[in-house]
């Protein structure tokens, strides 16, 4: 399985960042054998993040592991069907054992928005969570 991690650097040591459009780096990690391969963010931090999301979307990726995600790329990855996982602050190396373990939180909203359990995306009629 292939899982992304935004990092500040190339390495599996290294942290990843705050905010996923900000990383000078992506790993796209094997998890069957523990590989990787690093590339350089596209837009260097002064984008939108959309050419990381493109990566992990044309590497099909399952996951990306990462900091808060704006509006733009989030929405790409939720269309992609890529599960955002937020690690802010550790390694990449630990992001993805707590990932392995179901120790991470899901980025559930993009960055600004506030999650609401009861909101929902779709036809309410169609859902059993609501009342007639």
């Amino acid at each position: 399985m292939k899982i992304a991690v935004a990092a500040r650097g190339k390495t599996l040591e290294d942290l990843v960042p705050g905010a996923f459009e900000e990383s000078p780096y992506l790993l796209i990690v094997e998890t069957d054998d523990g590989s990787y391969e690093a590339f350089q963010n596209p837009e260097k931090g002064e984008g939108a993040g959309l050419g990381m999301t493109r990566e992990i979307i044309g590497r099909d990726c399952e996951a990306v592991i990462c900091g808060s995600i704006e509006k733009p790329a989030y929405q790409e990855l939720m269309i992609a069907q890529v599960t955002r996982y937020l690690a802010a602050g550790c390694s990449a190396a630990e992001a993805l054992r707590l990932m392995e373990a179901n120790r991470l939180d899901f980025i559930r909203v993009p960055k600004g928005e506030v999650w609401d359990p009861d909101s929902h995306d779709h036809d309410p009629s169609r859902c059993g969570d609501h009342d007639d």
